[in-house]
């Protein structure tokens, strides 16, 4: 996928150094020939040889060809360069060539020494993805892929659209001006009449007139109404420094007869914003796109998000919505499609994938809440080069695109033909799912934002999810049968819940199962308590005694049994804890009778919690009799009462 979709610029040096203009070709997105310049430099005897190498490599990565960055970006470090990013590029640049676990150290190293906590965060993503790398790369497949030698050049093809018995697409094959970004030619669109869908024979044929395909712009990503007479695409500016959009927009034009009119701008799309990759619902009511417009906050976005539009009856289109976090990351997602079934397709650098771009499939977009699961198509499909523009000529075949280097690669990005022999093929995939509740007086209540995560039987965290506001959350990961996972739920404020969670036995016979893909969905509940010892106040436990007596009565005996259950939870998650518990008596009566009731009404409160299970290291006794009153001249029963109380204090504890 190249950089069309940056600006264009015009660009004069008067008198500049070439330093100078090397700086300015890199700021101006000019990144092909500010390699050169940079590169002309580091030829030379010079002492700054750290920044120019690192210089070259982001010029590669900001091209969109990282996987050309890694010895740019691994001289820098040699040479001594304290870039707090570089890591975290050389990890991006190491993952593209397939250098996993030399990308994990990368990852791993960045989390020591980074200071960005958004970088941070993905490259926590980035460990968990490459751990777990060999489920994407070992996984069944019953795809067979092979490229459209007649379609591709060494120049750049992508993005394939069916339009009757045509594959339309994108190319820079005319070059009719070089696009300064990456070196490669201005993209046009073109169509390809399909003669043979088996070998992917056919030819080049005359579709767009100059309407379309204009000079010193981009053209690309087009999409058409079920008639065929409406197309929708992407233009990037000229070179025209007066001109008023700054990158890419969305055009429509019609067919009339036999030629598409002057396409216009759509309303939707932002003149300061990058709107591109369309895409049309097979019922056309629907325009999905990618956009880095800016957010809530006036802040245009340095990554590209997915955005949908609704058309009304009168033809007009919805102010554009972005579509959830379910599918929009801190990463690039882009290239979106729905096939005829209503499956969503999009290429996304920021899910679990591959290397660059990947392709990726939600069941529906319909009612779509994060009990949806996206899958990652999986190789041979995914690659670590980018794999984008999927596209179904039917059930089972299908077009996309990718970069990747490979022997029947013709150069840049190709279009490869996919087929897909599954038809009469099983396949079964297990999900954990659940909800997150607190107890309230032995009820549940749902708990919402609630932190759970999943681990294997050694510990290792395999993901971690946050609960939505229903309390519902799922782990995207697959789970395995036959095996042991442990399962932890935490929030602030609140005591932990922890349990192991077994599948053995549970798996389904696979031939009573229909043809297809199948998905089964194990249950569960995370109850979390309330930690009584979190708040600023001294917590206690309402036991009432009978007059003059230290036996636990029935009603006390149901308020330890809650707060047993509660400091079970509680060790578990603290385990050196030692927790006194405190018996008062109002000031009725002698000093030393009170204080020696007081003192066997805790003995016998903490004996029933020894009884229950509660180790009796944990927990210990102290009568405090009449020493520490609530209300010192208390003068009705009501008050006394308000006297005669436990407490609870935390002794030690040891973190």
């Amino acid at each position: 996928m190249k950089k069309w979709i940056g600006m264009l610029f015009l660009t004069v040096f008067y008198g500049c150094t070439s330093s100078e203009k090397a700086l300015s070709l890199f700021e101006s997105t000019q990144y092909e020939l500010a390699i050169q310049a940079y590169e002309k430099q580091l030829n030379k005897k010079t002492d700054n040889k750290a920044e120019l190498n690192f210089k070259i490599g982001e010029a590669y990565r900001l091209s969109n060809r990282i996987h050309k960055a890694t010895p740019y970006y691994e001289s820098a470090l040699k040479s001594g360069l304290k870039a707090d990013n570089l890591a975290f590029y050389i990890g991006y640049a190491l993952k593209a060539e397939e250098k996993y676990e030399k990308a994990l150290v990368q990852f791993q190293k960045y989390i020591q020494i980074g200071k960005n906590e958004e970088r941070i965060k993905q490259a926590k993503n980035e460990i968990q993805i490459l751990e777990n790398i060999h489920q994407l790369t070992e996984k069944e497949t019953y795809t067979t892929i092979s490229t459209c030698s007649k379609i591709n050049t060494k120049a750049s093809e992508f993005s394939p659209m069916i339009y009757g018995n045509k594959v339309i697409f994108s190319s820079s094959r005319r070059r009719e001006e070089i696009f300064q970004t990456d070196g490669t030619g201005f993209t046009d669109l073109y169509a390809f009449e399909i003669k043979d869908t088996v070998e992917c024979q056919g030819k080049i044929v005359s579709f767009f007139n100059s309407a379309i395909n204009t000079d010193g712009r981009h053209e690309a990503s087009a999409t058409f109404s079920a008639d065929g007479k409406m197309i929708i695409f992407a233009r990037s500016n000229s070179a025209n420094k007066d001109e008023k959009t700054k990158e890419v927009n969305l055009y429509v034009s019609k067919l009339v007869g036999s030629k598409w009119s002057s396409p216009k701008m759509l309303p939707i799309s932002r003149v300061d914003a990058w709107d591109a990759s369309p895409a049309l619902s097979p019922d056309g009511k629907t325009l999905y796109f990618s956009s880095n417009r800016a957010d809530k906050k006036g802040k245009t976005e340095s990554h590209l998000d997915l955005y949908k539009s609704i058309k009304d009856e009168a033809g007009y289109w919805s102010k554009p919505e972005r579509l959830g976090s379910l599918i929009n990351t801190t990463g690039n997602e882009a290239f979106p499609y729905v096939d005829k079934n209503g499956k969503f397709f999009f290429s996304s650098d920021g899910h679990k994938g591959l290397g660059r771009l990947d392709l990726f499939m939600i069941d529906t977009l319909q009612n779509a809440s994060k009990q949806l699961v996206i899958k990652n198509l999986g190789v041979p499909i995914n690659s670590q080069a980018d794999d984008f523009g999927i596209v179904f000529r039917n059930q089972t075949d299908g077009y996309f695109s990718s970069n990747r280097d490979d022997l029947n690669a013709k150069g840049d990005d190709d279009i490869y033909q996919f087929s897909n022999d599954s038809s009469n093929q099983k396949t079964l995939v297990y999900y954990l799912r659940g909800v997150s509740y607190v107890n309230e007086n032995r009820r549940k209540q749902i708990l919402p934002k609630t932190t759970l995560k999943l681990l294997d039987e050694t510990g290792k965290l395999i993901e971690s999810k946050i609960s939505d506001q229903a309390g519902n959350f799922q782990f995207e990961e697959p789970i395995e049968i036959d095996k042991k996972y442990h399962l932890i739920g935490e929030k602030t404020t609140y005591v932990s819940d922890d349990f192991d969670y077994s599948t053995f036995g549970r798996g389904v016979d696979l031939t009573t199962l229909p043809v297809g893909d199948n998905v089964i969905y194990f249950d569960t509940t995370v109850v979390l308590e309330k930690d009584i010892f979190a708040g600023d106040t001294i917590p206690e436990l309402e036991i009432l005694y009978e007059y003059d007596s230290t036996r636990i009565t029935k009603q006390a005996g149901k308020k330890l049994d809650e707060f047993a259950y509660f400091l079970k939870k509680y060790l578990r998650q603290h385990p050196s804890t030692v927790i006194e518990l405190g018996s008062h008596t109002d000031m009725r009566g002698a000093y030393d009778y009170n204080q020696r009731l007081s003192e066997g009404r805790a003995k016998a409160a903490v004996n029933y919690l020894v009884e229950y299970g509660i180790n009796s290291a944990n927990i210990q006794a102290k009568g405090y009799g009449e020493s520490d009153l609530k209300i010192k001249n208390a003068k009705n029963e009501e008050e006394h009462q308000v006297n005669r109380r436990t407490t609870l204090k935390i002794l030690r504890q040891d973190e």
